[in-house]
């Protein structure tokens, strides 16, 4: 990348007290950069990276000489890994199923959650702020979250204004909570650890509804181009990710790390699935590697399954690599407590005395 400034910008530079006045010959300047490459989720502090080096170099705009003396020491290192990983979803015999949808969560531990706060969703997202017709359809999704906790009273939600405040406050208040939550993990013995887990949520930016860059807090179809990818420690505000007619969606550019799949909708007559743990691991160098508690992903086939780098968003060009997810159909009786066995059963009962006593007036008129 080469940045070329403009004539007047280095009229003021040259004309600049501090440098006019130097007299060492030693006096530099220092330009910061700010890169994010698709998503900022993608930053990733495992071993086996992409290395996108930032190199600087400075025209004096006369001479198209470099000023830099060491070349080499001008410039900076940003990480990136390369991941994506394609899911088929089906019913028990292998038939597709569309309007599924998922939420993915992100496992926060001591060790990488700065990493995760510095892509928590803001006010202002990498200079895309979010706009007040957002900030309300997050209000709608959030208001009636058990987790959610804010200064404002249900009674108070009565103004635009007030909701919007409210949403702000939550955004600027992620950071205190995770760090709360993940100090009350960490003090908790190994054997304990796994009821006290925190997780952040799976948000895109992106050219919906209400403008550009903006967060999808609803759900998002498994053709729509993958945005910015962001955190939010509320599940309410997750971006589901939704099965087409043909079962299929994905992930892309997600960091290597440990990871919960909730299926949020189920499709209709199916039960929900229970939650799924699971590493998203780019190879045997990362830092994440797979454990009983979160193993790697496996193919159709039971296969371990390492990232796909050909993403392609058809199930006809799947060739075996991606993750097979089965819904099963819901009971004929939907059972779901003791009252309901006892409706059940109770239902068995007269059917069976109705049949005796039709028997035995058979057997009369006989």
């Amino acid at each position: 990348m080469q940045i070329t400034t403009k004539e007047l910008f280095r009229d003021k530079l040259a004309a600049w007290a501090p440098l006019q006045d130097d007299t060492t010959g030693h006096t530099s300047i220092v330009f910061k950069l700010n890169t994010q490459t698709n998503s900022a989720a993608q930053a990733n502090t495992g071993d086996n990276k992409i290395d996108n080096k930032v190199q600087m170099l400075f025209d004096n705009g006369a001479t198209n000489q470099d000023t830099a003396a060491n070349k080499s020491a001008v410039r900076d290192s940003s990480y990136t890994t390369a991941v994506g990983w394609e899911f088929h979803k089906t019913d028990k015999y292998g038939n597709p199923l569309r309007g599924a949808g998922f939420d993915m969560g992100r496992l926060v531990t001591p060790q990488n959650i700065e990493n995760v706060i510095s892509q928590l969703l803001s006010e202002d997202n990498n200079g895309n702020p979010i706009n007040d017709t957002s900030y309300l359809e997050m209000f709608e999704h959030l208001k009636d979250s058990p987790e959610y906790v804010t200064e404002f009273s249900k009674s108070d939600y009565t103004t635009d204004a007030a909701k919007i405040a409210a949403i702000k406050e939550y955004l600027d208040g992620q950071a205190a909570d995770l760090r709360k939550r993940v100090a009350e993990y960490d003090a908790q013995p190994d054997s304990e650890k796994s009821k006290y887990e925190v997780y952040v949520w799976f948000i895109h930016l992106d050219n919906a509804a209400h403008g550009a860059k903006q967060p999808i807090v609803t759900d998002m179809t498994s053709s729509m181009e993958m945005g910015d990818i962001y955190w939010v420690t509320n599940n309410a505000l997750a971006t589901t990710h939704k099965s087409g007619r043909d079962g299929y969606l994905q992930y892309c550019g997600v960091a290597d790390g440990r990871y919960l799949f909730r299926e949020s909708i189920a499709p209709d007559g199916y039960k929900q699935m229970a939650d799924v743990k699971f590493t998203l691991s780019s190879g045997p160098d990362s830092v994440y590697q797979p454990t009983a508690e979160f193993p790697d992903l496996k193919d159709a086939k039971g296969v371990s399954l390492g990232t796909d780098s050909q993403i392609t968003g058809l199930v006809e060009n799947l060739d075996g690599h991606y993750v097979h997810i089965k819904n099963y159909a819901k009971g004929m009786w939907p059972v779901s407590g003791g009252i309901g066995a006892l409706v059940v059963f109770a239902l068995g009962g007269v059917l069976m005395t109705s049949a005796y006593l039709k028997r035995r007036f058979d057997r009369r008129n006989d």
